[in-house]
């Protein structure tokens, strides 16, 4: 659509509601069956067809619901062709709404022989637009009763609160109204002054190249921001501190395949390896420090009255056999952990994750 929801809200606070059927020509006097009609018979929001296309009776009524439900078809299926018809240039959304509001008080066979529709098509100044806007068309019976309207679709038109429409003298100029109105122009950015343009710098030798460069250490990459700060704001003959680097361990995987999907490390032979090693580390641990505890024990039974009420041959075996058992267990953990983990590097053949 080219007109906006604003036209139906305009057209509503313009031509008011009314609930019953009138006649334009004398909208104060109440019809009846025998009153003369001497306009035309209005209902709504202006209504005089409804979208049947039968007219309105002298009897009729509606809902402002209903006569809103008209206004919209009326505007849909009327003003917006009307307006397609005759605007040959492309304008504002608020610029259309305006001239809906001439079309839908005036009808588009009138409003199409207008000088103001061809002004606006040659794109004439706006003020020529504007005094066209109101020539001939605020006066009814005698009286300027459409100058308020006429204002209001001009400031429409010029995208300017259209409320103000009511307040303005029948004998103001429409110009200076819309001077007044408009805000102030910005005023235009002043250009930027132009900097003299920087003088190329002479050209080097290599000698001068090389005075002006520093050399910094190989390993320059290796060491924190502050240090390099540290480094350049000396005299460049102090020395960096030092890194140790400590070689990496390599693991022989002679078959692994570096282009093979990963694996996942859990379920390898050598994850597996690597776990049973290191269980059979912390049963060896367990084993000897409780072999240890054992072979204390006849000098913990003279110092503790727990160990005194249990015979000291019968605590050593009891300790002596447990940690045995555990250590035994745990160094053969150990060593088939350690076998296992070999075996698993041997036989991988895709990188594990």
């Amino acid at each position: 659509m080219l007109t906006t929801s604003n036209l139906a809200s305009f057209l509503l606070v313009r031509e008011g509601f009314r609930k019953h059927a009138y006649d334009d020509a004398q909208p104060n006097v109440t019809l009846t069956e025998d009153t003369e009609i001497k306009g035309t018979l209005t209902i709504g929001v202006g209504t005089t067809h409804y979208p049947d296309g039968q007219p309105v009776r002298w009897n009729d009524s509606v809902s402002k619901q209903e006569a809103l439900d008209y206004l919209q078809h009326y505007i849909q299926t009327v003003i917006e062709p009307a307006l397609e018809n005759l605007i040959h240039v492309p304008l504002e959304p608020h610029q259309y709404d305006a001239l809906g509001s001439l079309l839908y008080q005036y009808g588009e066979p009138e409003v199409s022989g207008w000088r103001l529709i061809n002004r606006i098509n040659r794109g004439d100044d706006w003020r020529n637009i504007i005094l066209e806007w109101v020539t001939g068309t605020i006066m009814w019976m005698g009286k300027p009763l459409f100058w308020p309207r006429r204002v209001a679709e001009v400031l429409m038109f010029m995208g300017l609160d259209w409320r103000a429409g009511d307040n303005v003298p029948a004998d103001s100029n429409i110009i200076d109204v819309v001077e007044a109105m408009k805000p102030p122009e910005k005023p235009k950015a002043l250009p930027a002054p132009e900097l003299p343009s920087p003088k190329p710098e002479p050209a080097m030798n290599e000698a001068q190249k090389k005075a002006r460069s520093v050399q910094v250490p190989d390993n320059w990459d290796d060491y924190t921001d502050s240090e390099k700060v540290a480094w350049l704001n000396g005299d460049q003959k102090a020395k960096l501190p030092s890194k140790a680097v400590r070689a990496k361990a390599v693991i022989d995987a002679p078959n692994v395949k570096a282009e093979a999907p990963p694996k996942p490390m859990e379920d390898s032979k050598t994850f597996k390896g690597l776990s049973k090693k290191e269980s059979g580390q912390e049963a060896v641990i367990i084993g000897g420090t409780a072999t240890v505890v054992t072979g204390a024990m006849p000098v913990a039974k003279e110092m503790a009255g727990f160990f005194k009420s249990y015979d000291l041959k019968v605590i050593l075996t009891a300790g002596l056999v447990f940690g045995g058992i555990l250590l035994a267990v745990g160094a053969w953990r150990w060593w088939r952990g350690a076998v296992l983990a070999w075996e698993g590097r041997q036989e991988a053949d895709a990188p594990k994750i």
